[in-house]
């Protein structure tokens, strides 16, 4: 379901352009090791050396133009899946009145919606993004400087890179255990400070020495875990690149053991070396981001859950109402009967075209759930009018009311809207002042007139 949201059985138009301009990006950026090159042998050689250095300025201006183009085809992708992120919110719920009451996947999906969605979304474009722009120019880095130093510094180099994978693989396990035992660190830190408040402030000897010391135990382990795991990031981070580059300088040994760098030689790897050092940066990069897949994966599978539960979740409305327990009140006669089943219920809405009753009973027989069936049945003909409402209506928007003031103002408005002929209340009295339920009576007795008005009450 998720993947809708992405378009990845019908990938978007601006992911592909996005493509497109990183793949134009960094061809540019690649030939700017071809030029380079090339001006210096026209240089070394006092040949014409103007126009492969005006290209090779340009390749390194230009890149920045497609890369402009590649940010911004990334932000509309963003934003299309952000988009369609809500879409599918609205649609998986437009309707659905048994969801109304569901206050645990209420809660999930509003949090889910307003952050975790929009922050997933954002990191994985970002990913993408940052991802296809490494391996792009590795890739071509690779392809370029290889050309220009030959077959056996490419195979060198090869060996490098996979020498990094290697080493990278093993020491994730370890890193892995190191930051798992710095994060137990910190949280047995939070739990200590957590505990602080009643300690720190009462100052009993006997609590606070006890306190002190939980307190020096768990700073001394996060001292040691950190320390353990920054050596760990930060020397093992420089010995990738020096076991990377045992390789190449190995190759670059045994050329000048087998004869000697020609000058040319020498001048073309003084000029690629920091390329070749940025292309062992990107190598070591890509890895670290083909690693944090895992991570994004996590994200998206956790997501696809909940997007599935919000779309597979029912409920049987009917099923919840008890009959028996129930009364409901003629307000314009005062009868007051029962209804024995679902078909009386639906009898009287065929019946009654106008009115005011009222349904009465102990909490736990399902009243809300009968108004929430109700509005299933009557669809866009009802209206629903929940305690304590959040529906937007344009006489309060903008607008600071109390709850009396709300639900006046909310009915007055309802009762303009064409094509209304059911409006169902739950709980509209609660914790209302006298005078305001008095004012709220009058508008529903006016309102009676001209559709059905089913509310619910707790008063007998």
């Amino acid at each position: 379901m998720i993947s809708k949201i992405f378009g990845i059985k019908n990938v978007r138009s601006a992911f592909y352009w996005m493509l497109v301009a990183l793949l134009i990006q960094q061809l540019i950026a690649a030939t700017s090791s071809i030029w380079i090159v090339e001006f210096v042998r026209i240089v070394k050689d006092s040949g014409a050396w103007r126009l492969p250095f005006v290209l090779f300025l340009l390749s390194m201006i230009l890149p920045y133009l497609p890369g402009a183009l590649a940010l911004h085809f990334m932000n509309i992708w963003n934003f299309q899946a952000q988009r369609d992120a809500v879409e599918l919110y609205v649609k998986n719920t437009v309707g659905r009145v048994e969801l109304y009451s569901n206050q645990n996947l209420k809660s999930k999906q509003i949090v889910q919606m307003s952050k975790d969605v929009p922050q997933f979304i954002n990191e994985l474009t970002q990913f993408s993004y940052n991802f296809l722009s490494i391996i792009l120019n590795f890739s071509l880095q690779v392809m370029a400087v290889g050309f220009i130093l030959g077959l056996h510094f490419t195979m060198s180099f090869l060996v490098g890179i996979s020498l990094m994978v290697i080493y990278i693989f093993m020491a994730t396990r370890r890193n892995k255990s190191l930051s798992m035992e710095k994060q137990k660190a910190i949280s047995l830190l939070a739990t200590e400070v957590g505990a602080s408040w009643e300690n720190l402030t009462l100052a009993n000897k006997h609590n606070l020495g006890i306190w002190s010391n939980c307190l020096k135990n768990c700073l001394a382990l996060l001292q040691n875990a950190t320390k353990r795991s920054s050596f760990a990031k930060e020397f093992g981070g420089a010995l990738i690149s020096i076991i990377g580059f045992m390789p190449v300088l190995l190759y670059f040994y045994l050329t000048i053991l087998s004869g000697g760098p020609t000058v040319y030689d020498l001048l073309t790897t003084s000029v690629l070396m920091p390329r070749i050092f940025q292309i062992f940066n990107s190598c070591t990069t890509l890895i670290l981001t083909i690693n944090h897949v895992s991570f994004v994966r996590g994200q998206w599978e956790a997501l696809k859950s909940s997007f599935d539960d919000l779309e597979n979740c029912k409920d049987d409305l009917a099923s919840r109402i008890i009959f028996s327990e129930m009364n409901v009140r003629n307000n314009e006669t005062a009868e007051t009967f029962k209804l024995n089943s679902m078909d009386e219920l639906l009898a009287l809405l065929d019946t009654a075209q106008s009115g005011w009753y009222t349904i009465m009973g102990p909490n736990g027989c399902g009243k809300s759930t009968m108004l929430l069936y109700l509005k299933r049945l009557c669809g866009s003909t009802g209206f629903y009018l929940p305690t304590n409402f959040s529906l937007k209506f344009l006489s309060l928007e903008g607008k600071k009311y109390s709850t009396g003031q709300k639900a006046a103002y909310a009915l007055t408005e309802i009762a303009t809207i064409k094509g209304i002929k059911t409006l169902m209340l739950d709980e509209w009295d609660a914790n209302l002042d006298q005078s305001v339920i008095v004012k709220i009576k009058d508008i529903l007795a006016q309102m009676s007139k001209q559709m059905l008005v089913i509310d619910v009450s707790h008063r007998q």
